[in-house]
């Protein structure tokens, strides 16, 4: 059974999910491990002390995750129902499976980065990835042109002399390693912006199969 969780309807950005009018940007995603957390953290601190400026943004590591099907801005509640529904069948035919973390690379190209990105390596990932964008599809939200790429997005650049000097101070990227881990359940966020920067909120939860 999935888990949906309904905020309070006096809360700031609270999700009224009983609302068909209220739009969010929303994904399919599930958070890291708390050992992955703390390497990747530790690599964020040393590229900081290696990239000083006003050139690059970091990811703040309670943000950390892996988007496994990005929804849109604009999703309207109406159609996370039957997402939700879909989902939920997913989770139950899928079990348990561990991913490593490792390596380091940009997108699109290291001619032109613009988004520094640690690595996912996981074949069973990939085959729910597939399910879970055919999923959405059916369910009414865009088709995903861009093949499915396993990231975790570290930190975004305006120049590309950041990327350089990442690439010769952390030596062979390649061969970075973050930890491992299992995934138990897949998750729907909805993410908004406060004060203190973007915030990731899990508003439903499915379970993978326990056989």
């Amino acid at each position: 059974m999935h888990q949906l969780d309904r905020m309070a309807g006096n809360q700031p950005n609270a999700v009224d999910l009983s609302s068909e009018d209220q739009k969010i940007r929303a994904f399919v995603g599930f958070p890291m491990s708390t050992e992955v957390v703390q390497a990747i953290a530790a690599l964020i601190n040393d590229m900081k002390a290696r990239v000083p400026g006003n050139g690059i943004s970091w990811v703040d590591p309670h943000n950390v995750h892996l988007t496994v099907r990005f929804l849109g801005d604009g999703v309207g509640l109406h159609m996370i129902t039957p997402l939700v529904a879909v989902l939920t069948t997913i989770a139950a035919e899928t079990q348990p499976f561990a991913i490593q973390v490792q390596g380091l690379g940009v997108f699109p190209n290291s001619q032109r980065p613009r988004t520094v990105w640690v690595g996912i390596v996981s074949e069973k990932l990939k085959e729910l990835a597939v399910r879970v964008d055919r999923a959405a599809a059916q369910c009414g939200f865009y088709s995903e042109a861009r093949p499915f790429i396993p990231h975790i997005t570290v930190a975004r650049l305006r120049k590309v002399r950041h990327w350089k000097v990442i690439r010769e101070g952390l030596g062979d990227v390649a061969n970075l390693t973050f930890g491992s881990f299992t995934v138990d359940h897949i998750s729907i966020y909805r993410s908004f912006r406060e004060a203190q920067g973007r915030i990731y909120e899990e508003i439903a939860s499915f379970p993978l199969s326990s056989r």
